[in-house]
């Protein structure tokens, strides 16, 4: 245990690791990019654009080489195919000519990124994994503090915005490292300072002091269910590890829960297509208006079978509109993931970057699945399992009332998106190692 925590900090404290996490912190914090960039009077397009040419210069950099399959390549050139015509597609649309790279090139990223990590050894993933979770805390804290002294206004949405993901890296962190028990107590300790820090900036100086309902819901909701999961796993242990077929074990029926989950965001379209909310809920100015702009942008894409097919390209959803409600007018866009990407891909576009998102999150690697049943634990590998099921809800329940980190044209709802790809990459990759192994340390069933 001693010779793993000496080797997580070696690698932590690297200056490789260290730039490359302070990297993908900031290219994590678009929501902070966009309300800095628009105090200070400049464009956040080109602030955007600047910063990822700096970050594929970082990842061109770093990249060793890696062997891909040819089916990668196949599937990789298609796919990317699909991004140059619905790049052309947004061209016809958008309401600025830099929305549509800067979704393009978003979705470009987070496949190379992907491939970073594969490039370097786990320690690598683990040690930025940890870095980003604290260098995200200090940059809103820095940013919050900032904006208090400069505007004498809290930044408290977007620092509750990252609670629900922060909440998740926190458990994945606690699952890698099981029993190195100062990292975890000092990662808890951090979460919830950050929260009552929260607590004070918004009590004291916020003058509406309104806290975000989505991260009270869902932060507690996420703890909850991950213990309930984990608290229920006497009883699945032995069934989901007795299959015959052991690769289908697990990634089946978790994977085929969450498919069939495509089919309540396509519900709640319909909702916002046929029933006026906005009198049903009676939540006010907040819930109505996203209530109308959903229904608005729903109508638009079902209006023609072109765009219910292939919807109105990238950066499109960025299109804003005037709106009257309460005996006022209000300019305003998507504020819902689900609607944004219909917006933008249509049906068929939406079901298939959902269905490669849920293919991310739940298959397993057939050429690991032998070591990934015979040497890792399997109370590590339920509890990973476990938290990938979380993630995937929390992710899709968020994206139904809100945006993040998702990958289109606003900067705003990018916003953590290399943090979901962080934890789906590091406990996928559990299916190649064993936790007896020194940088893991002894874990005990």
């Amino acid at each position: 245990m001693e010779n793993s925590l000496n080797n997580l900090r070696n690698r932590m404290t690297s200056w490789e690791v260290i730039v490359f996490s302070i990297v993908i912190t900031i290219a994590n914090s678009g929501d902070v990019l966009y309300h800095a960039s628009r105090k200070f009077g400049s464009d956040p397009s080109l602030i955007y654009l600047s910063l990822y040419i700096f970050v594929f210069a970082i990842f061109l950099f770093m990249k060793k080489k890696v062997k891909l399959t040819r089916a990668f390549f196949v599937s990789g050139g298609l796919f990317l195919l699909y991004l140059v015509l619905q790049l052309l597609n947004g061209f016809r649309h958008a309401t600025s000519e830099l929305n549509p790279y800067v979704a393009f090139i978003c979705f470009i990223a987070i496949p190379y990124f992907w491939i970073i990590l594969r490039s370097k050894d786990f320690y690598f993933t683990l040690a930025t994994l940890v870095n980003v979770y604290f260098l995200t805390f200090a940059l809103y804290v820095f940013c919050d503090i900032g904006s208090i002294l400069y505007m004498g206004k809290s930044q408290h949405v977007l620092m509750s915005n990252v609670l629900p993901l922060q909440a998740l890296l926190l458990i994945c962190i606690g699952i890698h490292f099981p029993d190195l028990k100062t990292l975890r107590s000092i990662a808890f300790k951090s979460f919830i300072g950050f929260a009552f820090y929260i607590l004070l900036s918004v009590s004291i100086f916020t003058e509406d002091q309104r806290l975000q309902v989505k991260a009270i819901i869902l932060v507690p909701g996420v703890v909850f269910g991950y213990y309930m999961l984990t608290r229920v796993r006497p009883l699945l242990m032995d069934k989901l590890f007795a299959a015959k077929d052991r690769y289908y074990s697990i990634s089946l029926p978790v994977g085929s829960l969450a498919v069939l989950l495509l089919f309540v965001p396509l519900a709640l379209l319909v909702v916002f297509r046929y029933i006026d909310l906005a009198s049903v809920l009676n939540r006010g100015t907040s819930g109505a208006l996203r209530t109308i702009v959903g229904s608005t942008r729903i109508s638009e894409v079902l209006g023609t079978v072109e765009s219910t097919v292939i919807g109105f390209g990238l950066g499109s959803s960025s299109k804003i509109d005037l709106f009257y409600l309460h005996k006022g007018f209000h300019h305003l866009k998507s504020h819902s993931g689900i609607v944004s990407l219909v917006y933008e891909h249509g049906v068929i576009g939406f079901i298939l970057l959902f269905g490669l998102f849920t293919f991310a999150v739940f298959s397993c690697d057939k050429k690991a699945e032998d070591e990934f049943f015979t040497q890792a634990n399997k109370v590590q590998i339920f509890n990973a399992v476990a938290l990938l099921f979380i993630l995937f809800l929390s992710w899709t329940f968020l994206n139904v009332i809100y945006l993040i980190a998702l990958p289109t044209s606003n900067y705003v709802d990018q916003a953590q998106i290399y943090t979901v790809v962080l934890i789906v990459y590091s406990l996928k990759h559990l299916i190649k190692i064993s936790p007896h192994k020194e940088f893991i340390g002894k874990v005990s069933t």
